[in-house]
């Protein structure tokens, strides 16, 4: 079990671009899992019910590059930035499984714009 941490670049867009920068494992059982599971996803959000399907690649907590894909739960945002959710899906590229499941908590975080494009 643990916590996902990732910079969400485009939150408030229909798509966006997810890069995933590292865990915090609660549970360890002794194992010196990977923490810094970098990588990238896309993302297709739904408004109506803060939803949102991703897909994407990252460094697993066994340092294996996973596939994987999952749906988004958001929860009350903090502030205007900082969005939690959960996650419920599949991955690849664990040890022993070829397919595992996977339930994430974790914050998008938006960037402060600085100017328009």
């Amino acid at each position: 079990m643990g916590f996902m941490f990732v910079s969400n670049t485009t939150h408030a867009a229909e798509h966006g671009l997810v890069i995933n920068l590292g865990s915090r494992h609660l549970i360890n059982n002794g194992y010196d899992y990977n923490e810094e599971n970098y990588g990238l996803a896309y993302t297709k959000y739904n408004f109506e019910d803060d939803t949102a399907v991703q897909v994407g690649f990252y460094d697993n907590s066994y340092s294996r590059w996973s596939l994987y894909a999952q749906k988004k739960f958001y929860l009350d945002a903090i502030g205007a930035r900082i969005n939690p959710f959960f996650t419920i899906g599949m991955a690849t590229n664990y040890p022993d499984y070829p397919l595992t499941p996977i339930v994430m908590v974790g914050v998008d975080i938006e960037p402060i714009r600085t100017h328009k494009l």
